[in-house]
């Protein structure tokens, strides 16, 4: 989701970039933004569509694109990537996540970042959109330790008990930083959030399996339990 996909060196990048002057210009903007966004004076997904810029032809927008595969079910994917307060169980940069308000399909979430190297703004706002299309969850930044981030989510179900996963992330790092470097930079911290995101699913998945698996004992034994009861209510010694 989100703030899974921060980077060091993107924020190294952006720190070189954008100077002082030009940053106090749009963090007036920025913060008008986050307040509008979790006072409801705009629409989530208007301000998801002013600032998602995965699908356009920027040919400064550095990305990363990793595919990989998931032994569980897509749905367990799809409950685990959109359970936004859990993600700090899986996601070792990030120290909490909270859900400052939801519409429809999207949600705005506030976010702690863990102390690290270079991360100067710990504090994040992020807008996720689950499910608007079939299998995907995307992702913007609103605000954070650099100006402009998304990301996307496509889940596609190989057999019942497995599904293969694009990991798309975005940024865009200013005029003087070349892509293809942040892209690199943007790949490394893929392999540690798709770490993360796996060996959660799976373990949700297994969890979720044996929890099934029970469930006709437990059924049965509650049978014998009642049975004994109602034995024992009418047993006339």
């Amino acid at each position: 989701m989100v703030l899974c996909a921060v980077p060091v060196l993107i924020t190294f990048f952006s720190n070189l970039v954008f100077c002082n002057t030009a940053l106090a210009a749009t963090e007036d903007d920025t913060r008008m933004e986050v307040h509008r966004a979790g006072t409801g004076q705009e629409a989530l997904s208007a301000i998801f569509r002013r600032k998602f810029l995965l699908d356009s032809q920027n040919k400064h927008l550095a990305r990363a694109v990793t595919i990989f595969n998931v032994q569980a079910p897509a749905h367990a994917c799809k409950e685990v990537l959109s359970d936004f307060p859990k993600f700090p169980e899986f996601m070792k940069r990030v120290k909490s996540v909270q859900v400052v308000r939801h519409e429809g399909n999207m949600f705005f979430t506030q976010s702690y970042l863990k102390p690290q190297l270079l991360v100067n703004q710990p504090l994040n706002h992020t807008i996720t959109d689950v499910y608007s299309k079939p299998n995907t969850i995307e992702w913007v930044l609103v605000d954070g330790n650099f100006p402009s981030a998304q990301g996307r989510w496509e889940i596609e179900p190989v057999t019942s008990g497995s599904c293969r996963v694009t990991y798309t992330v975005a940024v865009e790092p200013g005029p003087f930083v070349p892509p293809h470097l942040v892209s690199f930079a943007l790949k490394l911290v893929q392999r540690e959030v798709i770490s993360g995101v796996k060996d959660r699913v799976e373990l949700f998945a297994r969890q979720a399996a044996e929890a099934e698996s029970e469930e006709p004992r437990r059924q049965a034994d509650s049978k014998v339990r009642n049975s004994l009861r109602a034995h024992l209510a009418h047993d006339p010694a």
